[in-house]
This record gives structure tokens, sequence and C-alpha cells, in this order.
């Protein structure tokens, strides 16, 4: 049993941040395969935004009554990351650079569609966000 005395006005309050609507590089921080209740595999994507301390989630389903619609998504991430179509070596992806565009719906960032890496050139170089963390913050 967790001991433990709630104090609902002991509470540290953190701002979220909503990252603006545009275009942005993101590097693939994580990437799990999972399935879905109705039985599609996906990637489950968490990725780090240049310049920015938050994250941004992408779920690439692979749903097989829609092979082209599918297809479609993972050209898309192939052309955005500079990943050969159809290598779903997932291991080699981890730290891969690409962008995309974000948009807001439901008052949170969403990525609206990947950006190919030919048009890529304008975002500049990636710009490593440090976040600030102190030892109060290790929970051990």
């Amino acid at each position: 049993m967790i001991e433990w005395s709630f104090d609902k006005n002991n509470v540290e309050k953190k701002e979220f941040v909503l990252i603006p609507v545009g275009d942005y590089k993101i590097r693939v921080e994580d990437l799990t395969e999972c399935q879905s209740q109705s039985g599609n595999q996906y990637i489950k994507f968490t990725f780090d935004i240049s310049g920015y301390p938050g994250k941004l989630w992408y779920n690439l389903t692979f749903v097989k009554s829609e092979p082209a619609r599918t297809n479609g998504f993972i050209l898309a991430i192939s052309d955005s990351f500079g990943i050969t179509p159809g290598d779903f070596s997932l291991a080699s992806w981890k730290g891969k650079i690409g962008a995309c565009h974000v948009k807001h719906q439901d008052g949170y960032a969403n990525i609206s569609y990947f950006i190919p890496k030919h048009k890529q050139d304008k975002l500049g170089c990636w710009i490593e966000c440090s976040t600030p963390s102190s030892s109060s913050d290790i929970p051990f």
C-alpha cells in the first residue's frame, strides 16, 4: 500500500506551452510496434521538436483494407526522414531527423503532414533544446 498524504493545496503548477502552428524539424525519440483493438498493427512515434521542450506523437497505422492510403503515409514518413520505403527495421529509425507541419486541434498540437527532405532546407539546422532540471525532480 502506498503511504502518501495528498494535499490539493500543495500542487506544483506547470504551464503547458502549446507549440505554434508551423513547420518544424523533428527527431524520432522513440517508436514502438503496437496492435490496435481492431487488430491493426501500428507504430507509435514520439518526436523531439527542434528548439522546443515539448514532444509530438504520431501513430502510423497499417490498415489492410486501405493499402494505398497506408502506403502513402509510409512514403511520406520515409521521404521526410530519409528512410528506405518499406524498411521496417525500427531500431535504425531512432534518432533520424525529418520535418512536419504542426496544426492545432482540440487544444493540442498535432502533426498535420510530414515534409519531404528536399523541402526542409528552409527550416535550418537542428536546435537542441535544453530543459531545466534539478536534483529535486529525481524520485529517488
